[in-house]
Formats: C-alpha cells, structure tokens, sequence
C-alpha cells in the first residue's frame, strides 16, 4: 500500500511539471513574435537586389539619403536602420542610405608649368593645389612642377587635391677668393660651381698686382648654383 502511495505522487509530480514546461513554450496572447523578421544585411547590394531580399520577408525598402562612401560603388547601399539581425515585424520599413555619384575630372597637364600656372589650370577644372615639396633639379626652370599626385590624365572626383613636387635651383657656398692671385681665384670659383663674373682692377699699393681685393658676392653667401661672382683686382687690365 505505500509503495502505490509513493507511486502516486512521483507521477503527479511528474504530470505537474510537463504542464508547466507546455504552459511556458506555448505562446499566449495572439501569436507571439509568429510576426518577427530578422533584418538582413544590405550593405553593398543595389536598391533592385534589396529590394528582392525584403520582399520575402515582408519588409519594405526606402532610400532616404545619397552619401559619399568609398567603401562601396554608386548606387549600392551603404547603411540602413534598423541594422542587420535586428528582429522587426513584418510589414515595417528599412531606411536605407546609398552611394551617390561624383563628378569626375581628369588632372590637367601641369607638368613644367610655374605653381601659379598649374594652380590655376587645378582650379578651372575645379581642383585644388594640395601640399607642396621641393626637390632639387638643376635641369628644370625653378619653381616649375616636376611631379603631381595624382598624375596629369589620372580621372579624380571635383574637389580633390592633387600634390605638387616643385623644382628648385642647387644653393652653394661662395668661396673665399679675396687675397688670392686671379688665376687661383677663377678656379676655386669654378669649382664651387660657379662662373666668374666680372674682373675690373685697381691700384693698391699694399696689395700685390693681380691679387683679389674684393669679390663680390662675400665669401660664405649661399647663391643659386651657377651663379657670377665679380671680382675686383689691383693692377691693370
């Protein structure tokens, strides 16, 4: 007789205990979330391909704004709300962001160009002169452009910057010819990469005959590369 008692109540036990897990799984109220979506993941996807991915599932597409974003070409999407995995009833509206298109110009040919040329050639194709280095070139006109980046002909959207590599002439040092004889003087000039200007004379009686008493420019003056030092020597032509 007891163990049919405790046998009893194991299985009331039992029986009360499968009701309460039914009575939690089984949705009350109309449904549940029988009417939830998971929003997919748009990005990258044209409207024409969002707009056959929410069809399914009962959601709609609207375009709310153009944007720039280089992540992704024109015309594809590039955000939305609510975002992807986000579980939505059926019927509601994605907002969706994409790429518009930009305006594009090619660089001009501003090669060899003075900066002020080249940055206005920029500006009439509506570019900007953006930074600016210098490099040596003893070949190139100073202040002309060497190199742009991007390089003429490159196809660029309105309102880039393009950089400018801007030539500029080799600076040396004058060297120190005063109290040399003139032949000495003439070479040391030369070999500093320099050219001799021009040779006018004077009496001095404390100086010896054909040595430099004055040169001009001074000695240690930096001067664009193949400029003329002039020189003043005692005696006579």
């Amino acid at each position: 007789m007891k163990n049919i008692l405790v046998t009893a109540l194991v299985s009331a036990a039992v029986s009360a205990g499968m009701f309460f897990v039914l009575h939690r799984q089984v949705p009350t109220g109309g449904g549940g979330g029988a009417g939830l979506v998971d929003v997919p993941n748009l990005a990258g996807l044209s409207a024409d391909q969002a707009h056959q991915l929410l069809g399914p599932l009962g959601l709609q597409l609207e375009i709310v704004e153009q944007v720039d974003d280089p992540r992704y070409r024109v015309g594809q999407i590039s955000q939305h709300l609510p975002l992807s995995g986000s579980r939505v009833q059926r019927g509601a509206t994605v907002k969706a962001k994409v790429v518009r298109a930009v305006d594009r110009v090619r660089v001009p040919p501003i090669l060899g160009k003075a900066v002020a040329d080249a940055t206005g050639l920029l500006e009439a194709v509506r570019l900007t002169a953006g930074s600016r280095s210098e490099r040596v070139d003893e070949k190139a006109t100073a202040g002309t452009v060497l190199e742009s980046s991007p390089a003429p002909g490159a196809e660029v959207p309105v309102g880039s910057a393009v950089a400018l590599v801007v030539a500029v002439a080799k600076m040396v040092e004058v060297p120190k010819v005063t109290g040399r004889y003139l032949g000495g003087a003439k070479q040391a000039i030369t070999a500093a990469g320099l050219t001799v200007g021009d040779v006018k004379y004077g009496r001095n009686e404390d100086v010896d005959e054909g040595v430099v008493m004055r040169q001009t420019p001074v000695a240690a003056t930096k001067v664009v590369a193949g400029s003329k030092v002039d020189l003043l020597v005692n005696g006579t032509d």
